[in-house]
């Protein structure tokens, strides 16, 4: 099996003083059989448990994945358990957008959660992305994620996907086919459950609306 903010200008909503840095129909996302490496090192104790085992579909609670962040001072680890902290700071939800540096409409779809995440930041979503695969298809470095993301000019945490072991047919920490990029998750950040996963973030900003207005 393949598994797959702030710039303290606006980039690291994480108490890091250092400059750092989710189109179609919904679909069901089989979980992973996620390799240990893509999981925190060390587990979190905080991070929610679940006997049914973690998942990719919407409904899902997602593993706690790790990711490479790349910050001034060198590459550092990011996981979904940390952005799950924030919730007892009031942070709310989470927009993922799983990505490869080849796919063009990872790119618009970027762009487009850029607008979205200036617009409601302030009523706790938080958005990142992350990179599997550089422009030539090659395994994401930090390098490649601060280049993807300053080429795009965006202000939110753009992490490597880089955990997992390559495959030749699936991307990123949930395993997205090729059909399936870009994928874009809306994640509760109370209980890491998947909101909504999808192909486009077209629907985006009206899941948020609901689901901060059930948290209400």
């Amino acid at each position: 099996m393949v598994c797959g903010g702030l710039r303290l200008v606006r980039i690291a909503p994480f108490a890091i003083a250092l400059s750092v840095v989710l189109v179609g129909c919904e679909d069901d996302g089989a979980p992973p059989d996620a390799e240990q490496a893509c999981l925190a090192d060390p587990p979190s104790a905080s991070y929610p448990a679940v006997e049914q085992g973690y998942g990719c579909a919407t409904g899902d609670v997602i593993a706690n994945f790790r990711f490479t962040l790349p910050i001034e001072a060198g590459d550092v680890s990011r996981t979904l358990g940390e952005y799950h902290d924030q919730a007892a700071m009031g942070a709310k939800l989470l927009v993922w957008l799983s990505a490869t540096g080849w796919c063009g409409a990872c790119r618009y779809t970027a762009r487009d959660l850029d607008a979205l995440y200036a617009a409601r930041g302030a009523e706790g979503v938080y958005v990142m992305a992350s990179l599997a695969e550089n422009e030539d298809g090659d395994a994401a470095t930090s390098a490649d994620a601060v280049a993807w993301r300053d080429s795009l000019e965006l202000d939110y945490e753009v992490v490597a996907d880089n955990w997992c072991a390559a495959g030749t047919d699936s991307f990123g920490a949930c395993g997205a086919s090729i059909a399936e990029l870009p994928t874009v998750f809306v994640i509760d950040l109370a209980t890491m459950r998947i909101l909504y996963r999808a192909t486009t973030d077209r629907h985006v900003d009206d899941v948020i609306t609901r689901a901060l207005e059930a948290m209400l």
